[in-house]
């Protein structure tokens, strides 16, 4: 590494360092300025301003490869004072261009160390030459502006430098961007690094389960992840997700990945098997897009949509895959107990020295986040309908088959715990909703019967005959050995389904 970037990255370490900062957790935070708050201005699509300015400067793509290369690898002149000219021959040649299809390669500057600190103000500078904006340094608000500006197109070979200013910061983000020509399904300009690298947070594989009894560790108002197929029912705690975010796992003979995405509060259970060869098994990159983790798979080095579940960057892309999304209860381990004496529990000894505090303890991960109205990291194009705010928790209901004809729609937390159960319609499906006394939701099929909370065993509903049902893990079970199906839900932060449901 030159001497100069090995200066900048000395003094990012000590920072997170002289923070307190976990580093098997998060290494450093990429946006160099804090997000913007609700009382803000919005960053609408502004146009691009028009440059009067002389006849500007053209770059072939030999040229081009040649400016790029030269700011990953150039050294600035260092001052008599010891410090840096910030005034780089690379962003001197893109100003030049005055073609604001450059901006993408100065943001992604912005967010990745140590370019957003030996050329922080000097890339600001060309960012605001090139758009007529006057934003700055201020890199979650040019995240933002990215995001809003669809139509703009990036510059020849950006796949290319995606991949490699990437890789500055762990080689084998260029595993997932390895060239110009990559298949994707989201723009690559709102692909951001998370603050670790590949792995940092590690996957369970096939964890080690115990009795109810055994888990002493447990407390019963915290939350764990319930899951039951085929009989087969298990809690994963939230206090260890917090620290690995994937297991890779079979229940009740079926393979899933439960995956885990903090920053969108968002645990999805995805059916991983596939018609030819192995079920995949998912990681995480270390990336995000639009604060949402961008996990990759074992088998072909793929990034996925943790939201959705499809291939966004990589060889599957072309494949239009789509995983089965399964139905998850994020309720307290009491109640998950009391309706599941026969589950199993996810053992600490995981393989991993970790503190497995509960969340919400001091030093338990992702306690400022989770108590903080602010996001960590842009989710595109800023919120001006405010229906909700960002971190308002929802429950989004997933209704028809994962190949396509979804109908997706999402609940807020609050209405369903005011009333208990929701009889609704999603598309042309009934659907009933109901939460459980640890705040878990569960939807089923009504096939257009009303239901409503009944006095008597808890999740006990009654149809408009008095008959009473019970809210099972797997489906809604009536008085006659009725059952009508369970349906594919699961939370999130609002901002998370507005970024990646719109509409």
């Amino acid at each position: 590494m030159r001497r100069w970037q090995a200066m900048a990255l000395g003094v990012l370490l000590a920072v997170v360092v002289g923070c307190g900062g976990q580093t098997t957790e998060v290494v450093a935070t990429p946006a160099p300025t804090p997000a913007p708050s609700e009382d803000q201005g919005v960053v609408g699509p502004t146009p691009v301003a028009p440059q009067n300015n002389p006849p500007r400067l053209t770059l072939d793509d030999e040229r081009l490869q040649e400016t790029l290369q030269r700011i990953l690898t150039d050294s600035p002149e260092e001052t008599t004072g010891g410090g840096f000219d910030l005034l780089a021959p690379g962003l001197g040649l893109i100003r030049l261009t005055r073609d604001p299809r450059f901006v993408p390669v100065l943001v992604d500057m912005l967010g990745i160390p140590p370019y957003s600190l030996i050329y922080r103000q000097h890339t600001g500078d060309v960012l605001d030459a090139l758009t007529g904006e006057d934003i700055g340094v201020d890199w979650f608000t040019w995240v933002e502006w990215v995001a809003g500006h669809p139509e703009m197109e990036t510059p020849p070979l950006y796949g290319w430098w995606k991949g490699e200013i990437l890789s500055q910061i762990d080689p084998r983000f260029k595993d997932f961007l390895p060239n110009d020509d990559v298949p994707h399904t989201i723009r690559l300009e709102e692909i951001v690094w998370g603050g670790v690298g590949v792995d940092a947070i590690p996957a369970l594989d096939h964890p080690t389960f115990i009795p109810p009894a055994e888990a002493t560790y447990l407390t019963p108002d915290e939350q764990v992840f319930g899951v039951s197929i085929n009989g087969d029912a298990r809690a994963y705690p939230l206090r260890i997700m917090n620290w690995h975010e994937m297991a890779n796992d079979t229940v009740g003979g079926v393979p899933v990945s439960l995956t885990y995405c903090t920053l969108c509060n968002s645990a999805i259970l995805f059916n991983t098997s596939r018609d030819v060869g192995e079920p995949f098994s998912f990681r995480t990159s270390g990336l995000l897009y639009r604060s949402n983790k961008l996990m990759y798979d074992d088998q072909t080095k793929s990034l996925w949509s943790q939201f959705t579940g499809q291939p966004a960057v990589g060889p599957l892309v072309p494949e239009n895959i789509r995983l089965d999304i399964l139905p998850v209860t994020q309720t307290s381990w009491g109640e998950w107990l009391t309706e599941h004496p026969e589950t199993t529990v996810l053992s600490l000894d995981t393989g991993y020295d970790r503190d497995y505090l509960k969340p919400g303890t001091e030093g338990a991960p992702y306690s400022d986040y989770f108590a903080s109205p602010s996001l960590l990291f842009p989710s595109g194009e800023r919120d001006t309908e405010r229906v909700l705010k960002p971190k308002d928790r929802v429950f989004v209901l997933t209704v028809g088959a994962s190949g396509g004809g979804e109908e997706v729609k999402a609940y807020p937390l609050d209405l369903l715990q005011e009333r208990g159960v929701v009889n609704d319609l999603v598309g042309e499906t009934p659907v009933v909703l109901v939460m459980d006394a640890g705040g878990g939701v569960r939807a089923y099929e009504r096939r257009n019967q009303e239901f409503h909370l009944a006095d008597g065993p808890a999740l006990t509903l009654e149809d408009a005959q008095g008959r009473p049902w019970q809210a099972a893990a797997e489906a809604l079970r009536g008085p006659e050995g009725q059952e009508l199906l369970r349906l594919s839900g699961h939370m999130a932060f609002w901002f998370a389904y507005r970024s990646f449901r719109p509409g």
